[in-house]
């Protein structure tokens, strides 16, 4: 075999190994955030509130004001501690990663949160199985546009929202999940 011929093996063998040995999330940051555990018999209480809505005409999207706080269950003693926020439409759900502050027992946030056509509801969570507030949203029709309009507090085992959601818990943003109200 030529010296070329060797070379060239070697390094298929070598982009073999490397491609075999990467980790599932490859190019991202490997930090896997985690929901906030509480001890038995105990547990975050959560509330949620829409302050105002105004659309984005660069985007077609509304920029949603939103304020609200937690009650957490235990202190916030990791970073990587996170809450979400999920939007839902009648046939899919998007959830977004918040941080928690460090030593935080108590949490109040406001913020902004934008939201597309379609989003009937959005809700606080404090794992991706427990909703802890949830609002509705009412799309009317106001000179042929369609808009959304706060519909008031929604239970958090309605049906529009009780179904699982996937939310990304491996950061792909080197600086954290940010945080609600925060920027």
């Amino acid at each position: 075999m030529s010296r070329l011929a060797r070379v060239l093996a070697a390094a298929v063998t070598a982009l073999a190994v490397a491609t075999a040995a990467a980790p599932a999330h490859a190019g991202q940051n490997p930090v896997l955030y985690k929901w906030l555990s509480c001890p038995a018999g105990t547990g975050t209480t959560g509330q949620l509130d829409i302050t105002n809505i105004n659309p984005v005409p660069a985007n077609g999207t509304y920029l949603t004001a939103v304020s609200g706080g937690m009650a957490l269950c235990r202190k916030v003693t990791a970073t990587y501690n996170v809450f979400a926020t999920v939007q839902y439409t009648s046939t899919s759900s998007h959830g977004s990663l918040h941080s928690l502050p460090l030593n935080a027992t108590t949490y109040t946030f406001n913020g902004y949160l934008d939201i597309a056509a379609g989003v009937e509801a959005l809700c606080l969570l404090a794992t991706d199985t427990e909703r802890l507030a949830c609002v509705s949203i009412v799309w009317t029709t106001v000179d042929g546009v369609a808009r959304p309009t706060d519909g008031g507090p929604l239970p958090v085992d309605a049906p529009l929202v009780d179904r699982p959601v996937v939310i990304n818990m491996y950061g792909d943003d080197p600086t954290g999940p940010g945080c609600l109200g925060c920027d």
